[in-house]
């Protein structure tokens, strides 16, 4: 899903001044950063790929020939305004020990599921497929690790660079971070592959993730997945995830 606008605002006079050619501000909905840890820690491989919605965002994009072009972490917010009947502390989550809780009743990301939105459209691009291949100078965004810009200088396509964000993203966030995401590193592996060339455009991505979602079943989708540095830790969240899990069959959440 794309970033909604609650609403524009009155620029205050500053347009048409010698500093501002145009200014519009947009007010939105409070958001988390996509790593934050809002919510009682209920992580399941069902709730990790949820994400996998923004594939079909980018493949969207894609289909008309739009290159969002910093599709990186940074630009990928979390909602979890369902999370928390009562809202949310912008600057408290689970990751700060010594804090309250966040303010009011908090869900698990089972129960109520966060919606993951893309920002930042601010460097986007459409082409028309008439004119050949796009090709853009390198961005040197968020993620400085795609290999066509490794000198800086070479145009390059700017598509194939998305689903390297992307499958990127998932290699950094979760298949670096936490055990049992074997079963999805091959589509990983060849979206950040070397050479762009090489890579699946976003509807081969799409296609290929619906196909290993399919083959989860349920135990290995509610399956809690584990963080490697948590060690002996980890028996603990086992143990606290599993009575979570029936609660969640019987009321048919996802």
């Amino acid at each position: 899903m794309t970033q909604p606008s609650l609403q524009a605002l009155n620029d205050g006079g500053l347009t048409g001044s010698r500093h501002w050619e145009a200014l519009v501000i947009c007010s939105a909905p409070a958001f988390a950063h996509i790593g934050s840890h809002h919510g009682p820690a209920q992580r399941s491989r069902t709730t990790s790929l949820k994400m996998g919605k923004l594939r079909y965002g980018v493949q969207l994009m894609h289909e008309h020939n739009v290159a969002h072009r910093v599709c990186t972490a940074r630009n990928i917010m979390l909602d979890p305004s369902d999370m928390y009947p009562e809202s949310f502390h912008l600057r408290q989550d689970q990751s700060q020990k010594g804090l309250p809780p966040a303010r009011g009743q908090a869900l698990t990301r089972t129960q109520r599921p966060p919606r993951h939105l893309l920002i930042d459209f601010g460097l986007f691009r459409r082409y028309d497929p008439k004119d050949g291949p796009p090709l853009e100078e390198p961005l040197r965004g968020g993620d400085k690790t795609a290999p066509e810009h490794g000198d800086r200088k070479t145009p390059c396509d700017p598509l194939p660079t998305d689903v390297y964000y992307l499958g990127n993203l998932v290699r950094e966030r979760f298949m670096q971070r936490f055990d049992g995401f074997g079963f999805i590193e091959p589509l990983i592996v060849d979206m950040v592959n070397e050479s762009p060339a090489q890579r699946p455009n976003m509807q081969q991505v799409v296609t290929h993730f619906v196909e290993i979602r399919r083959q989860l079943g349920t135990w290995k989708l509610r399956s809690r997945i584990a963080c490697r540095k948590s060690g002996s830790l980890a028996c603990l969240g086992v143990a606290g995830h599993w009575p979570l899990v029936p609660n969640s069959w019987l009321s048919s959440e996802p």
